[in-house]
């Protein structure tokens, strides 16, 4: 049965490619990540990939299609993700790359800090457990 993340993208595109290595790494460093559909009034717009530890809930990965950025799922998405952990006592840890100024913007208004810097990855860490309100945006868990 095909992945149904996969059946958004063509397959046969450069595009499909990339996708499919991107998630046999995430698959192959986050054994126990949960990965998950973003949908919007039952459209699919994105992915997010979550890893939930003992300590801490490490988002390895949010993408929403262009078309949906900038309306308020991403924030609605990390605020839910930041109640969670908040409510289990969890630090919340993400990379993104330098040049990605947008979701730098985000993550620092929702209080995000910088702990490490690479070369082209900021790690940013939530470390304060504060209630967050989620949103209308849905999640539904891909089919393996």
């Amino acid at each position: 049965m095909e992945n149904r993340a996969e059946n958004i993208i063509e397959i046969a595109s450069p595009l499909g490619t990339q996708f499919r290595a991107q998630t046999a790494g995430y698959r192959a460093n986050f054994p126990d990540a949960r990965f998950d559909i973003i949908e919007l009034a039952s459209l699919p717009i994105g992915r997010i990939v979550v890893d939930r530890r003992r300590d801490v809930l490490h988002i390895v990965d949010q993408a929403i299609v262009p078309s949906q950025r900038n309306r308020g799922v991403g924030t609605t998405i990390m605020k839910a993700l930041m109640d969670e952990a908040g409510r289990a006592g969890q630090k919340v840890r993400l990379q993104v790359a330098s040049t990605n100024a947008s979701a730098m913007r985000l993550y620092l208004r929702l209080g995000f800090a910088p702990i490490a810097t690479e070369p082209f990855l900021v790690e940013m860490e939530w470390p304060t457990p504060a209630a967050a309100a989620s949103g209308p945006v849905g999640l539904t868990p891909e089919s393996n």
